[in-house]
């Protein structure tokens, strides 16, 4: 018994494409610039996946540091600018920690620059938790890599185990 003619399909005529591929490439082409400005320019605050090792990395190719054992990462966000820029909350162990690893960053082969810790720097509205100025004895300092392309902007206090970090691009 042979199938009915309704079954068997019809080669002979085009296929008419769907009508909803159409819509797909101006979407495609309004939604990536979309998406890139808002990853990318917008200002706002992202949170990192690893900001131990994004921060370690930042010290180890800018400046040849690592962080102290024991460093733990409270708080980061990326903020989405054309110009990379990286908060940071950092905690470690002991006061003596903080005392040893900023002299480290403020050894004489690096370019350290004091800075009034209550003076305008950002580049943007800063993250709710960012909060160097309640620091006791609040101190700050700008530190460039060689190449001037990044730099840091650390906050510290002598009686704090608090550690603020801004990161930043150019």
């Amino acid at each position: 018994m042979e199938p009915p003619l309704d079954l068997i399909p019809d080669y002979s005529r085009p296929v008419q494409p769907r009508t909803r591929r159409r819509f797909l490439r101006p979407l495609l082409f309004l939604g990536l610039p979309a998406v890139y400005f808002l990853f990318f320019c917008s200002g706002l605050h992202f949170p990192m996946l690893l900001p131990f090792g994004s921060l370690n990395g930042h010290l180890r190719n800018d400046l040849g540091l690592t962080l102290p054992a024991g460093t733990r990462v409270v708080h980061a966000v990326r903020e989405a600018s054309r110009d990379p820029g990286e908060y940071y909350e950092l905690q470690l162990p002991t006061q003596a920690s903080v005392i040893a690893f900023v002299a480290s960053l403020k050894a004489p082969n690096r370019r350290a620059t004091d800075r009034d810790p209550n003076s305008p720097w950002s580049m943007g509205p800063a993250p709710d938790w960012w909060r160097p100025s309640a620091m006791p004895q609040v101190e700050s300092f700008d530190l460039n890599d060689s190449s001037s392309r990044h730099g840091f902007i650390w906050f510290h206090s002598p009686t704090s185990t608090t550690l603020y970090v801004f990161w930043f691009g150019t």
